[in-house]
C-alpha cells in the first residue's frame, strides 16, 4: 500500500490511498473535497463496482452542483473550464 498526496492543478489536496495502480476506493470519500469550493463530503453515484473499488459512476458536489466522473476506477477531479 502506497499513501502519498495528490494535488489537482493546486486545488485539491488530500490523503489519497493508492493500491492496485491507483483505483478509486470507497474510502476515499471520507477525505475528498470539492476543487472548485472546498466543500466536504460529497455525493457518490455508483453505477458500476466490484469487490475493491467503484469503476464507474459520478463524484458530485451538492454545494456547487459539479458532477466529476469516475472512468476505470480513476475520479476525474479536474475542476471545469469556465
Amino acid at each position: 500500500m502506497l499513501a502519498r498526496r495528490v494535488y489537482v492543478k493546486g486545488l485539491l489536496s488530500a490523503w489519497a490511498m493508492r493500491m492496485d495502480g491507483g483505483v478509486m476506493k470507497r474510502k476515499l470519500m471520507d477525505i475528498l473535497a470539492c476543487p472548485v469550493c472546498k466543500f466536504h463530503p460529497l455525493e457518490l453515484k455508483v453505477k458500476r463496482e466490484d469487490e475493491k473499488e467503484v469503476l464507474e459512476g459520478t463524484i458530485r458536489c451538492p454545494k456547487c452542483n459539479v458532477d466529476y466522473p469516475i472512468e476505470d476506477g480513476i475520479p476525474n477531479m479536474l475542476p471545469p473550464e469556465k
